[in-house]
């Protein structure tokens, strides 16, 4: 278990360390390797021992946020300098945004409020205000409906409908996709099912895929996405 743990987060983290290593002189990049090495060990030593892979344990709030905090150093934060150049603490590692999301325009010469390129609404993403609520409805949810289904493929359908909830919540300013990434796996893992290793699917054609959780959400219906990880899985 331990290993397949490793497994789910390595193959979501490990494009950093590749874009790391050509950054650093050779005689440091073993050091960095085994660095990382250490760091995954250490939070998927954490995973297991939090019991949330138990048959009987819950998602909650603060295992999320655990999740999204240790991927950061201590005391890390991200600034953001606004127009009036006033700087703002855009970003706290384990914390719900306290900011909306940006997203820039294709020229680059206006930016806009959460708004993903399939949808035309502003703030398609929950606002601040509402992420907390949010988060507790959609993990209620969640877990109502993994334990009361008994089939596992319908316990499956409700661990992507969480995902793709999750998605839509937004609730961090940043890292929200990798976090999905690894939440649906060790969900998957929770229920013996195989991994989807959903970031690393993603990258090979990002628009499809956006369309197909635009479209299972919408729909409340996973199909769209299975749809694209059956084409891109092989």
């Amino acid at each position: 278990m331990l290993e397949q743990i490793k497994n789910v987060i390595k193959l979501t983290t490990d494009i950093y360390l590749e874009k790391h290593l050509p950054r650093i002189s050779e005689d440091k990049k073993q050091i960095a390797i085994n660095a990382y090495n250490k760091d995954i060990e250490r939070l998927a030593n954490f995973v297991l021992k939090s019991l949330f892979l138990n048959d009987d344990s819950l998602l909650t709030e603060s295992f999320i946020k655990w999740l999204h905090k240790t991927f950061y150093p201590e005391e890390f934060n991200q600034k953001w300098i606004d127009k009036d150049w006033k700087e703002i603490i855009w970003m706290i590692p384990g914390e719900y945004k306290k900011i909306n999301n940006f997203a820039k325009t294709e020229d680059k010469s206006e930016y806009f409020r959460d708004i993903p390129w399939w949808t035309k609404e502003k703030e398609a993403y929950a606002s601040p205000e509402n992420i907390e609520a949010e988060m507790q409805r959609i993990i209620k949810y969640f877990n109502n409906k993994l334990y009361s289904e008994k089939e596992v493929e319908n316990k499956k359908d409700g661990i992507f409908l969480f995902i793709l909830d999750f998605i839509y919540v937004h609730p961090f300013s940043d890292w929200n996709g990798r976090i999905a990434s690894i939440l649906l796996d060790l969900l998957l893992l929770k229920i013996w099912l195989n991994q989807i290793w959903l970031k690393t699917i993603a990258s090979r054609d990002k628009l499809s895929c956006d369309r197909s959780i635009f479209l299972s959400h919408e729909q409340r219906n996973p199909k769209y996405l299975y749809e694209f990880i059956q084409k891109y899985s092989n």
